[in-house]
This record gives structure tokens, C-alpha cells and sequence, in this order.
């Protein structure tokens, strides 16, 4: 509120009438405090927009903070839901894997129980061929007897040759002899034809007996077709067995090369499948190395984190230092303030007495003015405090925000390196979807040798008569098997190993947690501290604006009493002009006093209209600080509720940071064990395919031997052959013989009737 100038000029004019020329000793000193005073207000003004400007420029970064976290957001939660698909896809590749391992397992069971099927019909047809080889020993041992006799025989009918030529020699002494040598020859004959007959059952049981050992050879081997039966013509059917046998020979060699040339393509294949194996293991290798790499770059990371939040925690605890530092020495210069004006005070109230005694009434209007100022000066002083607790304020504030970009800043390097970590599980799902790819490769492949592998067993099958005994494979059975336990018990030695070391993770994870809560809530604690500073703060800011809200009202109460006495001195100054009219008819030399009162009162009006313009100015400036300090605080209070809504929006954001880590760390503990389940099935398939390589080896092993056998077979089948040849040209001078013999019979027997119809 303002004063008017007539006020102020009856209240100066009305008591200087009356009284002596006052003292002029403290007009400069109140110049000079007016003039602080407007330097005070121009510093504080200043400052103000200062600090608007910085709050504003802080506003901008923060809300350009904001849209980078919005889109850092955006963008973790599309790179989430990539890596989401691209394990559901990991996922049903796995189970793909799974289905086709157990598919293997039920092939490689299937053929394991065709190994031992075809093992058992191996020691049968082994028996069953040494069985034809004792029985076709024992016809040679007949037949062989059976030579014997008849060469026994023929010499026995040379004998009889010579007899008769020499009873012949003498017909009449040797008619006798020669009819007993003709009965004798009869029956010898007799025995002959039972002998011949023998012999050609005994050749007619040997031909059936090879009919049916090539009937076997050709029902084990599924190729020479159905078998003929035995003919009573030896000699057709035996060019007809020859043809086929020719026949079945050439077959077989064609078989044999189609199998070599098999085996040889199985044995390209398996080279590959090794080669491919290699490269897998050197894969695995590199798996996991960045496996380990992975986890020492995640231990680095925790251990980084840990240190910068110490560091951080250390940082904050040497600004809060400072900052109390500063407090401590704002406070001791505001001590020190108050004290210089407790001081002025004094002196001023001792000025003040002074001018008392000197004129009341001046004295009077120089407290009111005094009081007025002081008022001003205390209300500039408070303004300083407010201005000195907005500082403190926006200085904690700015540290506050200083340390929320900190952890912004720290938030974003986490989320850095999880976008980082994220590419190297992008880039491990592509090698991951590459040995897939290279797996399918391998799959077919393996069809193809499994495949390879029906034909070499239908080629097995066709020639089961010739594989190895079944004691070697139950020995190489034994062999795999206790190769295949100690494999399992490496294998349990290291999945043991594996859940060890995962453990111990598992431990050093959950330590890591506990001291990242830990931190957190330290540091939770710490903003509930700050929280409760600036609360109280805030309390004391309410405080002291009751307090200027009670100076008001005294002020108000001072200007209603300023009107009275405003009044009242216009009462007293008729009364004055009274008096005066008495005393310029009394007093004559009033006039020269009157003469240097007007000089004075001159010089008192213009020092007054000074201290009225001043007065006016400190009034229109203390409105102006009062807009200001209601500015002041209505931006202060925007700032608490925009400082709120960022603490609220901070504090959403680190529960979604929270959040985030917490998936984040569920998915990356997820990957590593799917990491780990596709490593145990990448090894296990490893050792599937060690173990298919070698019952692979085993079968080409198995295919080499029984291509030996399948020689040794036709061998023996050729000396068969050139055996059963031999019996048939034998069987047949046999026959050209007997025939003779039958003819030379005749012949004697002509020649005997002739004798006799000579006699």
C-alpha cells in the first residue's frame, strides 16, 4: 500500500510550525538503505529468472529424457517379443530334434534286433551247411566204396574174359566149366544189376541231395528263384543246373559290385558325416566358450554395477556434505546478518531517542518512516531467506535430477548391454538354426545310409548262409555295450559336473540380488531422507508465509492508525492556525524564526517528498516482491507437483526397469538352461552318431566279411560242382561200361547158344 503526498506533507508541515529547526544527521543513512535496498530487490530479480531459465532448460532435457526412454522402451519390448518368437521357434526345433532322435533310437533298435535276428539265421545256416557237408561226406565215402567194388568187379569179369577165351581154346574138356561160369555169371550178373540199380539210386539221391543244397543257396538268397525238381535224366538236368548256376554267378558279381559301389558311397557319406562331426564338435567348442565368455561378461557387468553404485553412493554422500557445509555457512552469514541488524537496530532506536528529545513530532513521523523501512528491510530479508531457501531447494533439486540422469544414464548402459546381450542370443539363435540346418543335413544323409543300410540287410537277408558267427557279435555286442556304460557314466560324471557349476551360478545370482536389493533399498532410504528434509522445509516455508501474513495485518492495523492520527493532526493544525493568529498579533519576532522555519521547512519538504518517493517506490517494489514471492511460490509448488509427478514417473520407471531386469534375467536364465538342454542334446546326438558310426563301421565290416564268405561260398559251390562233374563223367564211363559190358554179355550169350546149337 501506497502513502499520498498531502498526507505526508500535513503530517511534516503540522509540527515544524511550532517547534525549532530539527537535526538532518540521518537522512543520508536512510538514502543509503534505500539504495541496498533497490540493489538487494535488482540481485533478487535476477536470480529469479536465473532460476526460471535453468528450471525451464531442466524441464526440456527432462521431457527429451523422457521420449529417449519411451523409445529405448518401445524398442526393448519389440526386441522381447523377437526374442519371445525366436524361442518359441528354439522350442519347437527341439521338438522336432526329439521326435527325430526318437525316431533314430526306434531305427537303430529295429536294426539291432535285425543284427541279432540275422545272427541267429547265421548259426542256423552255419549248421545247417556243416550238416550238408557231413552228409555229402558221406556219400563220397559211399561212392567212393562203391568205385572199389566196381573196379573189384571188372577185374573179376577180365578174369571171366580170360576163362572163357581158354574154354573156348577147349569147347568139349570146358563145357561144364563154362555152364557153371554161365550160372556163376548169371548170378554175378544178378548182383550187378542189383549193384547198378544201387548206384543209380545212390546218384539219383546224391542229384536230389544237390538239388536241394542249391534250393537252400537259393531261398537264403532270394535271387536264383524257385528251385526245379530233380529229373531222372542226370545229364540234361545237369546242363540245366550249370546254365543256371553261370547264370546266378554273374547276378551275384553284379550284386557284389552294386554293393562294393554302395559300400564305397556309405563310406564317402560317413567320411562326410565325420568331417560334419568335427565341425559340430569345433561349433560346441565355440558354444561354449562364448558360453563362458558370456558368463564372466555378466559377472563384469554385476561387478560394474556394484561399483557404480558405490561410487554413486559415495557421490551423493560428499554432495549431501557440501551441501550441509554450505547450509552451515548460509547460516553462520545469516547470523551474522542478523546481529549487524540487531546493531543497526540499536543504533537506530538510539537515533531515534535522540530525535525524541529533540522534536516529538518529527520524531514520531521518523519512527513511522523508520518503522516502515525496518518493516521493508525485514520483509527483504525474509524475501532473501525465501530466495536463500528456493536456492537450497532448486540446489537439491538439481541434485536430485543430477542423480536421477545419473541413474538414467546407468539405466542406459543396462539397457546397452541387455541390447548387446540380446544380439549375441540373436546371433547364438542363428548358429543355434544353422547346426539345425546342418542336423536336417545330417538326418538325411543318415536316411539315405539307413536306406543304404535296408539294402545291405535285404542283400544280408539274401545272403544269410555266409555271415559271421554269432559269438563275435555277441562279443562285439559285449564290447559296445560296456563301451557304451562307460560313456554313460562320463556322461553322468559331467551332467553332474554341469548341475554343479549351475548351482554355484544359481548361489552367485541369488548373492548378486540380494546385494542389488540391498543397494536398493539403501538408496530408497536415502530418498525417503531427502523426502522428509524437504517436507520439512516446506513446513518451515508455510511457517514463515503465516508469519508475513501476520506482518500484514499489523501493517494493515499501522495504516488504519496512521489515518487516525492523520486526523488528528488536522484537528491540530486548526487549533495551530488558531494559536498562530493569536501569536502574529502577540509575537512579531515569530517572523525571522518563521523566515528560517520556511527555509528549513523548504528543505524538509523536499527531503520529505524524497523519502515519500522512496516510500513509494519501497511499496511498489514490496508489491512487486510480494507478486514475485507469490510467483515464486506458485512455481515452486508447480515444480513440487511436476517434482512429484517425475519422482512418481521415476519411480514407475524404475519398477519397470525393475521389472524388465527381472524378466530380462528370467529370460536369459531360461535361454542358458535351453542353452545347456541343446548342448546335453547336441551331445547326446553326438554320441548317437558315434555310436551309428560305429555300428556303421560294424555293418561295413560285417558287408566286407560276408563278400569274403560270399567268395569263399562260390568257391566252395565251384568245387562242389567240379566234384559233382567228376561223379557224373564217372558215372557215366560207369554206364558206357556197364552198357559194353551188357553187350559183351549178349554177345557170350550168342555165342554160348550158338556152341550149343552146334553140339
Amino acid at each position: 500500500m501506497t502513502v499520498t503526498e498531502d498526507s505526508v506533507q500535513d503530517q511534516a508541515v503540522g509540527p515544524v510550525l511550532d517547534q525549532s529547526p530539527p537535526k538532518c544527521s540521518r537522512a543520508p543513512e536512510l538514502e543509503d538503505r534505500v539504495m541496498e535496498l533497490e540493489r538487494l530487490l535488482y540481485e533478487a530479480n535476477r536470480e529469479c529468472k536465473q532460476q526460471r531459465l535453468s528450471h525451464i532448460i531442466l524441464q526440456a532435457q527432462n521431457n527429451k529424457m523422457k521420449k529417449i526412454f519411451q523409445q529405448k522402451e518401445m524398442l526393448l519390448e519389440a526386441s522381447l517379443a523377437d526374442a519371445q518368437q525366436k524361442h518359441q521357434k528354439a522350442q519347437e526345433t527341439i521338438f522336432q530334434l526329439e521326435e527325430e532322435k526318437s525316431e533314430l533310437t526306434k531305427l537303430v533298435n529295429t536294426q539291432f534286433s535285425r543284427e541279432l535276428e540275422q545272427g541267429e539265421e547265421l548259426c542256423h545256416s552255419r549248421l545247417e551247411i556243416d550238416e550238408l557237408q557231413n552228409e555229402h561226406e558221406q556219400k563220397q565215402e559211399a561212392y567212393s566204396t562203391l568205385l572199389l567194388e566196381y573196379e573189384k568187379m571188372k577185374k573179376e569179369l577180365t578174369h571171366t574174359k580170360e576163362l572163357l577165351k581158354a574154354s573156348l581154346a577147349d569147347p568139349e574138356l570146358k563145357n561144364q566149366k563154362a555152364l557153371e561160369s554161365i550160372s556163376q555169371l548169371e548170378e554175378e550178373k544178378s548182383e550187378l544189376m542189383n549193384l547198378v540199380a544201387t548206384l543209380r539210386s545212390t546218384v539219383q539221391e546224391q542229384g536230389e541231395e544237390l538239388c536241394n543244397c542249391h534250393l537252400q543257396i537259393d531261398k537264403l538268397q532270394d535271387l536264383c528263384g524257385q528251385s526245379q525238381n530233380t529229373t531222372s535224366v542226370l545229364l540234361l538236368k545237369y546242363e540245366k543246373m550249370k546254365k543256371e548256376l553261370t547264370q546266378t554267378t554273374e547276378v551275384l558279381k553284379a550284386s557284389l559290385a552294386d554293393a562294393e559301389l554302395k559300400n564305397q558311397k556309405a563310406l564317402e557319406s560317413i567320411i562326410q558325416l565325420e568331417e560334419e562331426k568335427s565341425e559340430l564338435t569345433n561349433l560346441v567348442a565355440t558354444l561354449r566358450s562364448t558360453v563362458q565368455e558370456l558368463g564372466e561378461e555378466l559377472f563384469n557387468c554385476h561387478s560394474d554395477i556394484d561399483e557404480l553404485q558405490i561410487k554413486a553412493n559415495n557421490a551423493l554422500l560428499l554432495e549431501n556434505e557440501e551441501i550441509k557445509k554450505e547450509l552451515k555457512h548460509k547460516e553462520e552469514v545469516l547470523k551474522a546478518s542478523l546481529a549487524d541488524a540487531e546493531l543497526k537496530n540499536q543504533k537506530a532506536l538510539e537515533s531515534i531517542s535522540q530525535l525524541e528529545e529533540e522534536k516529538s513530532e518529527l520524531t514520531n513521523l521518523v519512527a513511522t518512516l523508520r518503522s516502515t523501512v525496518q518493516e521493508l528491510g525485514e520483509e527483504l530479508c525474509n524475501c532473501h531467506l525465501q530466495i536463500d531457501e528456493l536456492q537450497i531447494e532448486h540446489e537439491q533439486k538439481q541434485e536430485a535430477h543430477n542423480a536421477l540422469l545419473l541413474e538414467k544414464e546407468e539405466m542406459v548402459m543396462e539397457l546397452t548391454r541387455k541390447e548387446e546381450v540380446l544380439k549375441e542370443n540373436e546371433q547364438k539363435q542363428e548358429a543355434h538354426s544353422t547346426l539345425l540346418l546342418e542336423y536336417e543335413v545330417m538326418k538325411k544323409e543318415l536316411t539315405h545310409t539307413t536306406e543304404l543300410l535296408k539294402e545291405n540287410e535285404q542283400k544280408q537277408e539274401a545272403h544269410s548262409t555266409l555271415l559271421l558267427e554269432y559269438e563275435e557279435m555277441k562279443k562285439e555286442l559285449t564290447n559296445t555295450k560296456e563301451v557304451l556304460k562307460a560313456s554313460l557314466a562320463d556322461a553322468e560324471l559331467k551332467n553332474q559336473k554341469a548341475l554343479e557349476s549351475i548351482s554355484q551360478l544359481e548361489e552367485e545370482k541369488s548373492e548378486l540380488k540380494k546385494r542389488e536389493n540391498e543397494q536398493k533399498q539403501e538408496a530408497h532410504s536415502t530418498l525417503l531422507l531427502q523426502y522428509e528434509v524437504m517436507k520439512k522445509e516446506l513446513t518451515h516455508t508455510t511457517e514463515l508465509l503465516k508469519e508475513n501474513e501476520q506482518k500484514q495485518e499489523a501493517h494493515s492495523t499501522l495504516l488504519l492508525e496512521y489515518e487516525e492520527m492523520k486526523k488528528e493532526l488536522t484537528n491540530t493544525k486548526e487549533v495551530l492556525k488558531a494559536s498562530l493568529a493569536d501569536a502574529e498579533l502577540k509575537n512579531q519576532k515569530a517572523l525571522e524564526s518563521i523566515s528560517q522555519l520556511e527555509e528549513e521547512k523548504s528543505e524538509l519538504t523536499k527531503r520529505v517528498n524524497k523519502l515519500r518517493s522512496t516510500v513509494q517506490e519501497l511499496g511498489e517494489e514490496l508489491c512487486n516482491c510480494h507478486l514475485q514471492i507469490d510467483e515464486l511460490q506458485d512455481e515452486q509448488e508447480q515444480n513440487q507437483e511436476a517434482h512429484s509427478a517425475l519422482l512418481l514417473e521415476y519411480e514407475e520407471m524404475k519398477k519397470e526397469l525393475t521389472h524388465t531386469m527381472e524378466v530380462l534375467k528370467a529370460s536369459l536364465a531360461d535361454a542358458e538352461l535351453k542353452n545347456q538342454k541343446a548342448l546335453e542334446s547336441i551331445i547326446q546326438l553326438e554320441e548317437e552318431k558315434s555310436e551309428l558310426t560305429k555300428r556303421v563301421n560294424k555293418l561295413r565290416s560285417t558287408v566286407q566279411e560276408l563278400g569274403e564268405e560270399l567268395c569263399n561260398c562260390h568257391l566252395q559251390t565251384d568245387e562242389l560242382q567240379d566234384e559233382h562233374e567228376q561223379n557224373q563223367e564217372a558215372h557215366r564211363t560207369l554206364l558206357l561200361e556197364n552198357e559194353k559190358l551188357k553187350k559183351e554179355l549178349t554177345d557170350t550169350k550168342e555165342v554160348l547158344k550158338e556152341f550149343e546149337e552146334q553140339q
